[in-house]
């Protein structure tokens, strides 16, 4: 998530140590608003909770302090103590470090039960919920994903699929590999993939877009003139910012573009 934060130019800093102003990772970013704000993190471990558990830290104490340098020192405006330690052993000391803080502001406890959903998020989904935040009125990544709302999801996903072909592999495409495409959209969409029939109609679409070219036979070509501009901008802008050389392009847009909740959130209406 920091990596995110640094490849699209907000500043973050790990800065725990002696003299950490009470905070141990500090994020400076623009809300909605397009104001500079400020967060603090402060993390607490299952170590310390035990040390407070045998009254050798006084850890309300030093927390109420962490908080008062945060806001005074580094003028926070969001203070988030992320408490990483066993729920059920430390239950009422949770209770008890809630209570003694609940009036403090700014101030927000992440309880264990969240760090730990946090903690099982797949790497991709922390990366998108990331970009999705720090791009959200982002004019690239705003015009493709209205572009590629007024698509069907299947069509969303041979556009994606082609457009990193065509702008890091090749231009070439057959029947072949239109059935390839479809099997990764079965293994994707899972039951909701829809009938095979599908991509007659897909091939039909991207042929009168002008986006493929019949050249013979079962035979095509890929015409760049003719994909969508925002998702090609898209790709080479997550080119450029790749935390990984080796990153994949295409799980990457289908992760910003949200195809997947579209799907879960479509078979949620027919249930």
């Amino acid at each position: 998530m920091l990596d995110v934060y640094k490849a699209y130019a907000q500043e973050v800093h790990d800065i725990q140590s002696f003299r950490d102003d009470g905070i141990d990772v500090l994020l400076r970013y623009e809300d909605e608003e397009e104001l500079q704000r400020v967060a603090g993190i402060q993390i607490k471990s299952e170590d310390e909770f035990r040390k407070w558990e045998s009254k050798k830290l006084p850890l309300i104490q030093i927390l109420k302090g962490q908080h008062a340098t945060a806001v005074s020192n580094v003028r926070v405006d969001e203070f988030y103590i992320i408490l990483c330690v066993d729920a059920v052993r430390h239950q009422e000391r949770i209770r008890t470090l809630c209570s003694e803080l609940k009036n403090f502001r700014p101030c927000e406890i992440i309880e264990p039960e969240q760090a730990l959903n946090f903690y099982r998020m797949e790497s991709m989904e922390i990366w998108s919920r990331t970009v999705r935040l720090l791009c959200a009125k982002d004019r690239v990544f705003e015009t493709a994903t209205k572009e590629m709302d007024t698509k069907e999801p299947d069509t969303v996903f041979f556009l994606i699929t082609l457009v990193c072909q065509a702008l890091g592999e090749s231009y070439a495409v057959d029947d072949e590999r239109m059935f390839d495409i479809w099997s990764d959209w079965e293994d994707f969409s899972g039951e909701q993939s829809g009938p095979t029939e599908r991509i007659s109609d897909i091939l039909h679409e991207l042929e009168s877009a002008g986006i493929l070219e019949h050249i013979g036979g079962s035979s095509y070509t890929l015409q760049v003139s003719q994909l969508t501009p925002a998702l090609c901008a898209l790709y080479f802008d997550l080119k450029v910012r790749a935390i990984e050389p080796s990153a994949d392009l295409k799980e990457q847009i289908l992760a910003l573009i949200e195809l997947k909740g579209r799907l879960e959130e479509g078979g949620a209406d027919n249930a």
